[in-house]
C-alpha cells in the first residue's frame, strides 16, 4: 500500500514505565514495538520516527536537554501520530504537541489501562483524534493484537488522513492559484491607471 501524501508517522510510546532496570527494557514490550514499527515500514512503506528505537532501547538513553528537543522535531516533521499513551508522561506531553501542532492523532488505548486523565478522554474535542480500543495483557499491542485487531483499522485511518493531507494540498494550491489569479488582475488594473494618468 503507498500513499500519495502521508509520509512519516510519529509513534509514541512509554519509555520509562517500560523500563526493567536502567539500561534494560522490558523484551516482551520491546517485541511488540519492533512488530509495530515492521509492519508500518514494510507494509505500508512509511517513515517512522520512534524515540525508544533511536536510544536503542535503553541502551543509549539521552538526558532531558537532548530528547526533548529531537522529539519536537521529530513530530514537527511527521504528518500523523500514532500514539499507545498508558501511564506515560512522555506520551502525553507529546499529544499536547501534537494537538497544538493540528496534527491528526490515532490514540490506541488499552482498555485495561483506559485513559489516566479527562483531558485524553476529551482530545477529540479540540483537535483531530481517532480512538481504538483493544485489550492487552501486557502494556503495548501483543503481535496478534496488533496484526489482526489493529493494525487494519490504522492502515484505514492513515489511507483517510492521507486523503485530508491531499485535500488540503490541493485547496492550498487553488488559493495560491487564486490569490496569484487577483494579484495579477491588480496589477494589470494598476498598470492601466497609471498609464492613463500618465497621458
Amino acid at each position: 500500500m503507498s500513499f500519495q501524501e502521508l509520509n512519516r508517522v510519529f509513534l509514541a510510546t512509554p519509555i520509562t514505565s517500560l523500563m526493567i532496570k536502567p539500561d534494560f527494557f522490558d523484551p516482551i514490550e520491546q517485541s511488540s514495538i519492533e512488530s509495530i514499527l515492521s509492519m508500518l515500514r514494510t507494509d505500508l512503506n512509511l517513515e517512522v520516527f520512534c524515540a525508544i528505537e533511536r536510544e536503542k532501547y535503553g541502551q543509549e538513553l539521552m538526558v532531558g536537554t537532548e530528547c526533548t528537543k529531537l522529539d519536537k522535531i521529530g513530530m514537527e516533521q511527521s504528518d500523523v501520530i500514532i500514539a499507545l499513551p498508558d501511564s506515560s508522561f512522555g506520551v502525553h506531553l507529546e499529544l499536547g504537541w501534537a494537538s497544538a501542532m493540528r496534527k491528526p492523532i490515532i490514540l490506541l488505548i488499552n482498555d485495561r489501562v483506559g485513559e489516566k486523565t479527562p483531558l485524553v478522554e476529551g482530545l477529540s474535542t479540540v483537535t483531530r483524534v481517532h480512538t481504538i480500543r483493544y485489550s492487552s495483557p501486557q502494556v503495548l499491542p501483543t503481535r496478534e493484537v496488533w496484526r489482526f485487531e489493529l493494525f487494519p483499522q490504522i492502515k484505514e485511518q492513515l489511507r483517510m488522513c492521507d486523503l485530508q493531507l491531499l485535500d488540503q494540498k490541493t485547496n492550498k494550491t487553488f488559493s495560491q492559484l487564486n490569490r496569484e489569479s487577483t494579484d495579477g488582475i491588480l496589477n494589470q488594473k494598476l498598470v492601466s491607471r497609471r498609464n492613463v494618468e500618465f497621458v
